[in-house]
């Protein structure tokens, strides 16, 4: 069996029962547990998330097929198109694709790929492995564009703010942290337009939490001052991340956004 996905080879290995994982995997690991991100417990979602993982796993039913990097994996059509607007039209649409349920993805990265469909079952995934967790959730998060998938893009910019938030301080640990969200950056801005909020407040935010603690670290930094250059809309976010948070402590929780909603509350002054 495919780490994700079922090897047709292994049609008649099935077992009756799902198995348990014996081990971490990267492509599907813990599909028995809610997602980290939801909070309490809903004893039906649960079990709608463990009957979708323990076919993920098996592969029973599986009906189509995604090559990647060589790779064959079989998945469920019903599933992934429910789920992506791309997968709907090629599968579901009058192209080759729909007639032979075989969809080609070439230029995706197969772990991300893996990543992705486990998405489509369990609403999770793992952003531990080979990159960053920064560079992990941001392919993500852009996956989820470019497929159409705005839960996807949700999740993964709720795991990329909740690592945001845990970055950052003066031990060597923290400094690494940063260093490599400092190299995620170049993704971010290249792959969201100005208007896509989601990882820039997060990784501009960040950064304006760090400054201040670390600020001779950054002002001496080429790496840093490099970005800066590249991407002056960054340090623009930076700059709008601080004056945001000063706003909020002068004010009582006021900031720009409260105020552009509410033409009709009087502006402190």
């Amino acid at each position: 069996m495919s780490s994700s996905g079922w090897n047709t080879s292994g049609w008649n290995s099935i077992p009756l029962t799902p198995p348990k994982p014996a081990s971490v995997n990267m492509a599907h690991t813990n599909w028995n547990t809610e997602p980290e991100w939801n909070e309490g417990s809903d004893p039906a979602r649960e079990e709608l998330i463990q009957g979708f993982g323990s076919i993920l796993e098996t592969g029973r039913g599986a009906d189509m097929t995604v090559i990647c990097q060589k790779e064959l994996l079989m998945y469920h059509s019903a599933i992934v198109c429910a789920r992506s607007t791309f997968f709907a039209a090629a599968v579901w649409g009058n192209f080759k694709e729909g007639r032979t349920k075989t969809v080609k993805l070439p230029d995706e990265n197969l772990q991300n790929v893996k990543r992705m469909m486990r998405y489509f079952y369990v609403l999770d995934y793992n952003d531990e492995g080979e990159a960053t967790v920064f560079d992990v959730n941001a392919q993500m998060y852009a996956m989820g564009d470019r497929f159409g998938v705005s839960g996807l893009k949700k999740v993964a910019a709720a795991k990329f703010e909740k690592h945001c938030r845990c970055a950052g301080g003066e031990s060597p640990a923290d400094q690494s942290q940063m260093d490599s969200l400092l190299l995620a950056v170049p993704m971010v801005y290249k792959s969201t337009p100005e208007t896509d909020r989601a990882l820039r407040d997060s990784v501009a935010g960040a950064f304006a939490r760090d400054l201040p603690v670390n600020r001779e670290r950054w002002l001496t930094s080429s790496g840093f001052k490099q970005i800066c250059r590249t991407f002056p809309e960054f340090i623009f976010d930076i700059l709008g991340r601080t004056v945001d948070s000063q706003v909020k402590k002068r004010y009582g929780g006021w900031d720009f956004d409260d105020w552009d909603r509410h033409d009709s509350w009087a502006r402190p002054v």
